[in-house]
Formats: structure tokens, C-alpha cells, sequence
């Protein structure tokens, strides 16, 4: 199997429903926890193949290549947000403002619940082949189409006043806020004082007041 056919969204094993099979569910669970741990360049097929308890030639039966599983985890991962956060800005109302918050507490409640599958998609996509790197970045742009949206939208509507004005890039903005969401993941700790509710409700107040409309005389 090349890149060109994995890119289009089919591993080695997927089933006639278009599902990966159990065998490689479980390769890739193997993996996204090893390339969380120890980074992807520092795990080997070896060391994937001990940890699901077979022959690293076994591997190749799922996946072609250490990039092609790299790829399936992080096209899956995009997969479940892309569905996340569609569902966050459409049940939240016409209200710019409501759809921003939704979007950011849908997106920081996901990488603080999924930090294994936020941290290895969002430090590892760089070591992929360019043609599966390409892809990836559709799928990054994509969410960050769902922000920009939003932003223009508040504009167009007086509800958001983007530093710089009307003419302001508005994608540099909307890279901040999505930026801040994906930090959450590298210091949240579900043992810590605050629940993930919280930490996504401080989150989203922060990102509406970064582009709110200021009243003259504040």
C-alpha cells in the first residue's frame, strides 16, 4: 500500500464496512501510547511489535510503514474532532459569541480527556512524508476554517473588535485561540484542582474577551 491510498483513508486491514479491523485498532493504540511516551522518532517497529505481543513483521500486516500508522492515528484523531466541533458550533445558537465558546470548550475538553491522542497529533504530524504531511494539513486548516468563521462572522455582525480592525488577519487570531486549546493538553492534570469543565469554561471566556467589541470609554 503507498501513501497515496493510505491519504485517501484505507489502512492495510479495513474492513468491508470501511472500519480498520481489531488487529490494527490494537497496533495503533500500541503506538499512539509509545509515540506519547518516548516521542516517534525514538520508537522503533520493534518496539511496537513488543508492546502488542508480535513479530514485527506482523506490523506490516496492518499498516505499510511506521509514517502510514503515524498517519492513521492522527487522521483518526482528526476525524472524531472534526465531528466534535462541528457539533459544538452548530448546537450553539447564531450568536458568534455563543459558537466561540462552544467551539473552545468542545476543543480544550478534548485534549485535556485525549491527551495521548492530542499530544502525538499535534508534535508528530511533522515527521510524516510530504504527501501525507499535505494531507494533514487540509484536516488542520479545516478546524482552523471553523474558527475563522466564527471570528468573520462576529465582525460582519459588531460583536467581535479583532485588534488591528476590520482589514486585521484574521487566521493569525484564530490561530492563538486554537493554540491556546492545544496547550491545554501539555499541562492539564485530571488530579489537579480544577475538573476539565472548568478548565474548558476559563478557556472559552478568555477567548470571547480577546475579540469582543469594547464599548467606547472602557
Amino acid at each position: 500500500m503507498n501513501a497515496r491510498s493510505l491519504a485517501a483513508g484505507r489502512t492495510a486491514t479495513d474492513r468491508a464496512d470501511g472500519r480498520p479491523s481489531e488487529a490494527a485498532v490494537r497496533v495503533q493504540g500500541a503506538a499512539r501510547q509509545l509515540f506519547y511516551e518516548r516521542g516517534y522518532l525514538a520508537t522503533s517497529i520493534r518496539d511496537l511489535a513488543s508492546a502488542c505481543g508480535v513479530t514485527p513483521g506482523a506490523i506490516y500486516n496492518h499498516f505499510a510503514s511506521k509514517h502510514d500508522l503515524l498517519y492513521s492515528i492522527i487522521r483518526s484523531t482528526h476525524e472524531v474532532l472534526d465531528q466534535r466541533l462541528f457539533n459544538a458550533v452548530t448546537s450553539a445558537g447564531p450568536a458568534p459569541h455563543d459558537q466561540l465558546r462552544s467551539l473552545v470548550t468542545s476543543f480544550v475538553e478534548y485534549n485535556c480527556l485525549h491527551p495521548e491522542e492530542a499530544r502525538v497529533t499535534n508534535r508528530e504530524y511533522v515527521q510524516l512524508p510530504v504527501e501525507l504531511l499535505n494531507s494533514v494539513l487540509v484536516m488542520r486548516r479545516r478546524i482552523r476554517s471553523m474558527f475563522v468563521n466564527v471570528l468573520v462572522r462576529g465582525q460582519e455582525l459588531g460583536e467581535f473588535e479583532i485588534a488591528g480592525g476590520r482589514t486585521s488577519p484574521v487566521a493569525v487570531v484564530a490561530m492563538a485561540i486554537i493554540n491556546m486549546c492545544i496547550l491545554a493538553a501539555e499541562w492539564y492534570d485530571p488530579a489537579g484542582p480544577l475538573p476539565v469543565d472548568a478548565v474548558a469554561a476559563v478557556h472559552a471566556g478568555m477567548a470571547v474577551r480577546m475579540v469582543s467589541r469594547r464599548v467606547s470609554g472602557e
